[in-house]
């Protein structure tokens, strides 16, 4: 255990190899598995007793949090919020997200491109995250809107993730404006213009009726596996397709 209330356990992991040498490292995370599934249910619920709040130079707040497992060992651990059970968690977390999102919180610090917001949860404890700068976030005026309209017509935009939900997929792209402000937005299609769009749809139906497609399975936004077909293009671009009606459809797949 650290003694100090502001410092996390760490464990020093020696490996002992069969030419006699050995390599020794630091691990934030307990090294026997029962003990870290036993504090994985206690974090899940709700365990866990508030030593101290600790700020980093970059102005990242971590509550510091004490665990006591079964076998009488204490455990301190990092965490961006205080405890509480596994769906106040994600309650919580969605509440200071989008508190911050909404330009609400307040600069405290920063780290390379990324500023460190500070904002609150629902019962008024700080809560920090790491958000691109500039903050807060640009509005999305009619003529912003107007620009974004014509980049995604000109097959322009940063692609970032694909996500996927149990009926079908998001394309996440961001634009960057002329004036300097950014847009993060979720599309049906990957940033391509029309006439790349209709090409890669064409030539994925190809694909697919020729069975030249595996399938592969990602986790989707709710944590559950779905599966998808993954198909390479020509011009190298590797589509994800969720396999439902609607995906298939907007790919142009029968």
């Amino acid at each position: 255990m650290p003694d100090t209330p502001d410092v996390a356990s760490r464990y020093l992991i020696r490996f002992d190899f069969q030419d006699g040498t050995s390599y020794t490292t630091k691990i934030n995370e307990h090294p026997d598995p029962a003990a870290r599934e036993e504090w994985r249910h206690l974090c899940d619920a709700g365990g866990g007793e508030l030593v101290s709040l600790r700020r980093f130079p970059n102005g990242m707040l971590r509550y510091v949090i004490r665990y006591v497992l079964s076998t009488g060992e204490t455990l301190q651990h990092y965490d961006a919020l205080p405890p509480m059970s596994k769906l106040h968690r994600a309650a919580a977390y969605e509440y200071a997200t989008q508190q911050l999102e909404s330009g609400a919180g307040t600069i405290v610090g920063s780290t390379t491109d990324m500023a460190t917001i500070e904002g609150t949860l629902p019962d008024g404890k700080p809560f920090t995250q790491f958000v691109r700068q500039p903050y807060p976030p640009a509005k999305l005026t009619p003529e912003r809107q107007d620009e974004i309209s014509e980049m995604i017509a000109l097959g322009k935009g940063d692609f970032k993730e694909q996500l996927f939900s149990q009926q079908g997929a998001c394309y996440v792209v961001e634009f960057t404006l002329s004036d300097g402000s950014f847009f993060r937005m979720g599309h049906c299609r990957p940033a391509m213009t029309d006439s790349e769009w209709d090409a890669a749809r064409a030539e994925a139906a190809a694909l697919y009726a020729a069975g030249q497609y595996t399938r592969e399975s990602v986790t989707a936004v709710d944590g559950e596996p779905v599966e998808v077909l993954v198909m390479t293009l020509s011009t190298g671009y590797i589509a994800k397709i969720r396999d439902t009606p609607e995906t298939r459809a907007s790919w142009g797949i029968e």
